[in-house]
């Protein structure tokens, strides 16, 4: 029929009962989800895919069912997108959900919470709630399973017989047949999530352990599922406090912030039902590969060698046979359930609430320049602890207070683009005439231009106040010689009279009026400087509130400080806490399974030693019924037989160097052994046993399994990778050695002061060197380490993320110690070209010479540089090391042949 069903290893490493199919059409073999190759074809895929999101968010009051979160037009409930209690502590929890066609609602105790439904909509697509079951406190319910057709997709309703301080959902559990759950304290009520479409398959995701009172990492699905909801949360510890605080399912992925116990999280993902085709298009699908599935046959061959043609002895229904098969094999024991290890996750630093800057909100805040730091790694929001009161004392409790009313008629005056002074609205500087406090940057900016503004519109009265005040000075010098020109009357009709100075009346009374003058212009002069004074005074003083922001902002660095350190001990103490507890459970777990093995392995070779002596004398029987020619015949077959097979046994045993050792010396002995040709019975006898116990090794040598063949190649390239980096490393060491002698050589001469310049240089270009060296050593390190976790995991010691974890690591080195290699190379080329310029511009050799020839400085010199280009040599076999480029050498050729050009005009001089 062309089909084949076999089981399939899955991401989660759960076995998949899928379909391996021929296509005919194509002449492929594929394996699918489905009971055809439908969705094989793209073509059939497009307009069928799943469609979901979250729904608006329903508010709970404490205790009573909350509102209602429903799809939007067109979509079904598939479940909970995300429950956010709002409190804390050991009573807060969830003690009812329930969900209907298109909409979910929530119960919350001791605390109000926020529930959003996760939505979904695809062709042919219906949802409903399974059977309710009853789940006992402290025990795992039975599974409830959905109806024919339909796929679990996590739960769909619950609710908790008690509400008091320690009763909640511990743990619950989903794929895609049904739901269970573990309830604390408290007996429970469930029902599973089901669902079905025209095109539904349902896989978990991938697990995701989180750290107590913090977000988990997100469980994800894999590649062309999307999320529907959680398939797994479970609280690892069962205290009081422990409760999951926050499940967040969307787009991305699930999560979850537990609080007082770290959790397990897993996403429950839905799409089309995957298919995959191969290249191969043999007929007979053993030995088909393809990138996540491969096919071999199997046989009922169970390892078990007997002769045959040894014959049975009379009355088979008793005596030694009959004892054989009385004999019961001892069965291999289970080995003990590894122990499952806390997995640490370091914990960010919560910063001072008042250091993240909202209260500095006028006019657009600062807030948002603390929300996150963002670097080569992406953005990373900043964690606040919660607001308290603050003392009056406070440095930012003084700065949020700081402030003015923003002077709006002699502030905001300033040059315009065509430096015409402007005291109109366009040159808006903050000015509005109100009053305001909680001032950001930008604010305390233009506080500083207002004063600024002032003091010119102050400079400005003052300068017309003084044209005026001159100008009056020189109308009363002007009437003054006007008025000294005019006559002097004499009035005497009869001989006597008096004399009038018409000059003095003159001069009086324009003096007068000048003196009006003045005075109007002074009160205008002061006038205008009380008023520019007042709103001064009453605007904020840019030196005041920026030494006030200044104050605040120190004391933020220092409380980053403070609570950095703080973090990064807690972060110790719980990585070496998580350490200590994993090593004990480990160590215990190790000797439980050496005492359950070496019980075993007695009760085996007891059980040996009985079916050996046995046989002997089975064997013995025989010899005593039976002609040597017919045993000769017999054993001839035998060996011929087990020959046969020890060559397939041998084959297989090449895989893996204990295996081969041990036939390699089995092959020895034998040689040594059996060397001379039987020719009697009592050889016969031996050499049959020689080759007997030759068969026996190269048997148990041989199974080897597949994958432990494969492990054994992937254990060579491992060690070859391995040891390139120790080549590595031990090369960067030489250099290492080199530029530590290098630099003694220059601490000798020290002292000479004609040297400075050029030492200067020297310690600048060694310390480039080597800090390129210690990040190769880094990187060299990482690669190790990465070595390392796969040699590990190749031994089933360590688990797979550790390594991705572990080469994420030395790839990450990778990329900054290369970057590094291109900076040091520029540093190193800019270095030599000032050292070359300083050398050869001063004539340097010449001068170390002196009168008298002695060249000892010199030399040094030239051996300092010789040391140098040692090291640029190194740079330059990294780059071939790294697979780089080689960078462009001109530079730095053209200033080495100019200091070996001055070294040798030295010489020439010399």
């Amino acid at each position: 029929s062309g089909r084949l069903k076999y089981h399939r290893v899955g991401e989660q490493g759960v076995k998949e009962h899928h379909k391996l199919l021929f296509d005919e059409d194509r002449g492929k073999w594929c394996w699918s989800e489905s009971n055809g190759l439908t969705y094989c074809d793209e073509a059939n895929r497009r307009g069928k895919e799943l469609e979901v999101k979250n729904a608006a968010t329903a508010s709970n009051a404490n205790g009573r069912d909350g509102d209602w979160s429903s799809c939007p037009s067109g979509f079904l409930a598939l479940g909970v997108g995300r429950i956010d209690i709002k409190g804390g502590g050991a009573s807060a929890n969830v003690v009812k959900l329930d969900c209907g066609i298109d909409k979910c609602r929530v119960r919350c105790h001791s605390t109000e919470c926020n529930l959003s439904t996760r939505c979904g909509k695809a062709a042919g697509l219906d949802v409903k709630n399974g059977p309710e079951v009853h789940a006992k406190s402290g025990r795992w319910s039975i599974p409830s399973q959905c109806p024919s057709g339909y796929r679990a997709i996590g739960l769909g309703s619950f609710r908790l017989g008690a509400t008091d301080d320690k009763a909640d959902m511990n743990d619950f559990d989903c794929n895609a047949d049904g739901c269970r759950v573990l309830c604390k304290h408290s007996d429970c009520w469930f029902t599973p999530r089901c669902a079905k479409a025209d095109a539904f398959s349902v896989v978990p995701g991938n697990v995701a352990y989180g750290v107590n009172d913090r977000w988990s990492p997100v469980s994800k699905c894999p590649a062309g599922f999307k999320v529907v909801g959680a398939a797994r949360v479970d609280l690892h510890d069962d205290a009081a406090a422990a409760n999951v605080n926050d499940l967040l399912c969307d787009n991305d992925g699930c999560k979850a912030w537990c609080e007082a116990s770290t959790c397990t999280v897993q996403a429950m993902c839905a799409g089309l039902p995957r298919c995959e085709c191969t290249d191969d298009a043999a007929v007979d699908p053993v030995g088909v590969v393809g990138s996540t599935f491969e096919v071999g046959g199997l046989t009922d061959f169970d390892g078990n060698f007997e002769g045959k043609g040894v014959p049975s002895p009379s009355g088979a229904s008793g005596g030694v046979e009959a004892a054989l098969r009385a004999l019961k094999k001892p069965k291999a024991p289970k080995p003990p359930k590894q122990p499952k290890l806390a997995v640490f996750e370091p914990v960010a630093p919560e910063y001072a609430n008042e250091c993240k800057m909202e209260e500095f909100s006028y006019p657009t805040g600062d807030a948002g320049l603390w929300e996150k730091v963002t670097d080569s790694t992406g953005d990373t929001p900043l964690q606040y602890a919660p607001k308290g009161e603050l003392p009056d004392n406070h440095p930012c409790t003084i700065a949020a207070g700081a402030g003015g009313r923003a002077d709006g008629k002699w502030g905001n005056a300033g040059f315009d683009a065509e430096g015409r002074w402007r005291t109109d609205d366009t040159m808006d500087k903050g000015g509005d005439d109100k009053d305001h406090s909680n001032l950001d940057y930008s604010a305390i900016s233009q506080c500083s231009d207002r004063d600024i503004a002032r003091g010119f519109e102050q400079a400005r009265s003052d300068f017309r106040h003084s044209i005026l005040e001159h100008g009056i000075d020189l109308a009363d010098e002007v009437t003054d010689m006007m008025c000294n020109a005019a006559p002097t009357i004499i009035v005497a009709p009869m001989g006597a009279g008096a004399e009038y100075e018409l000059g003095d009346s003159c001069s009086d009374a324009i003096d007068i009026g000048l003196i009006v003058a003045s005075l109007a212009n002074d009160l205008v002069s002061d006038f205008t400087t009380l008023s520019i004074e007042q709103r001064g005074a009453h605007d904020c003083d840019p030196l005041q509130v920026g030494l006030a922001r200044l104050f605040c902002d120190l004391y933020c660095v220092r409380d980053a400080v403070v609570r950095g350190d703080m973090a990064i001990n807690r972060n110790l103490k719980t990585a070496t806490d998580i350490t200590n507890k994993n090593l004990k459970k480990m160590t215990e777990w190790g000797v439980d399974s050496m005492n359950a093995q070496t019980n075993w392995l007695a009760q085996k070779i007891d059980y040996i030693d009985d079916r050996l002596s046995l046989k002997i004398d089975g064997v013995t029987n025989k010899l005593d019924k039976t002609s040597g020619s017919t045993f000769l015949a017999d054993a001839s077959t035998a060996v011929e037989n087990m020959m046969l097979e020890m060559d397939t046994f041998a084959n297989a045993a090449s895989f893996e160097g204990s295996s081969r050792l041990s036939v390699h010396r089995a092959f020895s002995q034998f040689k040594r052994s059996a060397s001379d040709e039987p020719q009697n019975l009592t050889d016969a006898l031996e050499f049959f046993g020689h080759v007997a116990d030759l068969h026996a090794t190269v048997t148990t040598a041989g199974k080897v399994p597949r994958a432990r063949a494969a492990s054994a190649l992937t254990q060579v390239g491992v060690h070859q990778m391995t040891t390139n980096a120790k080549k590595q490393l031990t090369m960067l060491g030489v250099y290492r050695r080199h530029g530590q002698k290098a630099q003694q050589q220059v601490r000798s001469r020290e002292q000479r002061q004609e040297l400075v310049a050029l030492d200067k240089l020297w310690w600048q270009l060694r310390s480039k060197l080597d800090l390129y060296i210690d990040a190769a050593e880094d990187e060299m390190k990482a690669y190790t380490a990465a070595f390392n976790a796969i040699e590990q995991y190749r031994s089933c010691s360590a688990h797979f993320d550790a390594v991705h974890e572990s080469y994420d690591a030395a790839l990450a080195t990778r990329s900054s110690t290369q970057s590094l290699l291109h900076t040091t190379w520029r540093d190193a080329s800019a270095i030599f070209g000032e050292l070359a310029a300083v050398i050869d511009d001063s004539d340097a050799f010449v001068e170390l010479m002196g009168q008298d020839c002695n060249t000892e400085l010199s030399q040094q010199t030239f051996n300092q540089v010789r040391s140098g280009v040692v090291g640029v040599k190194m740079l330059l076999r990294r780059y071939v090391a790294a697979g780089l480029a080689t960078p462009d050498t001109t530079p730095m050729v053209e200033a080495l042949q100019r200091i070996q050009t001055s070294y040798n005009r030295a010489e020439c001089r010399k």
